[in-house]
């Protein structure tokens, strides 16, 4: 009987087990899961981020409140799953948010909140996890989007096992509608999970079945985002998850996926001598961040036919110091223009670490103030774990049933309190 009420209050991890697969798009596989034993219903996005037909996308500022399938109507994305727990008034997220190159004005990074941010690197897109230890004021320039969340599930090919059973709002130790975004070690390939709860068919997973789903599916690190009524994954037009609500909430902001090949942007510019519209700095070569090169002949703009994407060009010339200048490349043809301004030598002066370097902005005038160019655009566990048998160990035994059962009651009070709230 002992045996019969531990196996009841510590259930074995779930164990599921893939029921279908297929790739709808390039870059993108889904596959269905399923333990019946629990019972769960997951779905998984896999996304190859070195596919040239993939994008990822956030939710910006003014596309808040949208449920994943008006969002993803909205901007034409292929795959939508919920993002950030949020106040329902005003849709504030409880962590940071980005999207569109542009942060949110409210909700921050605490240390509660991790986030998952990326944007699109020369040869793949580029993807971290960010756990709650990590605090940020500012988010690197070149991030499209971010997305909080909470508790980190996986950190560096390790499985979290100690979670905080009285948050109600991630409720980590409850079987739960959740979602969830896993990144392998080698940045790669990223996965968008979602799980069915709170159904008769699918009462959910806790924040252990989901770590360990995760390692399952090859991941190094992984994070959960919001749950309960608000987990849905949409997919081509519909939703093929199971919303524990019966229909799809609106949210504060999405993970987003579009899916073919963009049409170009152009990056372009001039090379000048310490300032904008100052003397022109012939026979400089300009380097972009893929490798292409061309000579500045003084008098044209140097430009690169370029991938919408965050996008770096490199500006050397003898007697002057290297210059970099940095640009968000639009795509559908549109112009960016990227001019760099370059210190001579002797008079570049390297203030060292921490210093103010020589020049009209960071580092010898990398960051013009402005831009001479048309478009004037210049703005330079918990869980049970066996223990070791003692004397006494009955008794300790019986009281720890107790208390595991005392919680339970406790998980099962704050669940209907939750799921009240939600």
């Amino acid at each position: 009987m002992l045996g019969a009420i531990v196996a009841w209050a510590c259930p074995v991890m779930a164990e599921p087990q893939q029921t279908a697969s297929e790739t709808p798009y390039p870059g993108i596989t889904y596959t269905t899961w399923s333990d019946e034993a629990v019972p769960a219903h997951l779905y998984v996005i896999e996304l190859d981020l070195t596919s040239n037909e993939i994008d990822l996308l956030a939710t910006a500022e003014d596309q808040k409140g949208q449920t994943p399938s008006a969002f993803g109507a909205a901007v034409a994305a292929s795959v939508v799953v919920n993002g950030d727990y949020f106040r329902p008034r005003g849709y504030v997220p409880a962590g940071i948010a980005r999207g569109a190159s542009e942060t949110w004005s409210i909700g921050q990074d605490d240390a509660r909140s991790g986030f998952v941010r990326f944007h699109r690197g020369v040869t793949r897109i580029e993807v971290d996890l960010s756990p709650p230890s990590e605090l940020v004021e500012d988010l690197p320039e070149e991030t499209a989007g971010a997305v909080g969340g909470r508790p980190m599930l996986m950190q560096g090919g390790t499985v979290e096992t100690d979670f905080d059973c009285e948050d109600l709002e991630a409720m980590p130790c409850d079987s739960a509608p959740r979602t969830a975004v896993a990144l392998s070690a080698d940045r790669n390939t990223m996965w968008l999970i979602v799980v069915d709860g709170w159904q008769s068919g699918s009462i959910g997973m806790t924040a252990d079945e989901v770590a360990a789903f995760a390692d399952q599916l090859g991941a190094a690190d992984a994070l959960m985002l919001d749950g309960g009524s608000a987990s849905a994954l949409w997919l081509t037009d519909q939703v093929v998850s199971s919303p524990s609500d019966g229909v799809e909430r609106p949210v504060a902001n999405h993970i987003a996926v579009h899916t073919g090949v963009p049409v170009n942007g152009l990056l372009l510019g001039h090379v000048f001598e310490k300032e904008i519209d100052g003397p022109r700095i012939a026979g400089a070569l300009v380097t972009l961040d893929d490798g292409r090169s061309k000579t500045y002949d003084g008098s044209m703009v140097w430009q690169f036919e370029v991938r919408p994407r965050w996008a770096c060009v490199t500006a050397t010339a003898d007697n002057y110091h290297e210059a970099t200048q940095c640009r968000d490349v639009p795509g559908d043809g549109a112009e960016k223009y990227a001019s760099i301004t370059m210190i001579p030598n002797d008079e570049y002066i390297d203030a060292g670490p921490g210093g103010e370097d020589g020049g009209s902005g960071p580092d010898g005038g990398t960051e013009p103030a402005a831009d001479g160019g048309p478009d004037g655009d210049g703005s330079g566990g918990c869980g049970c774990r066996a223990g070791e048998g003692r004397p006494g160990w009955t008794a300790g035994v019986f009281l720890a049933v107790l208390v595991v059962l005392r919680q339970r009651c406790g998980v099962s009070t704050r669940r209907a309190m939750k799921r009240a709230k939600r």
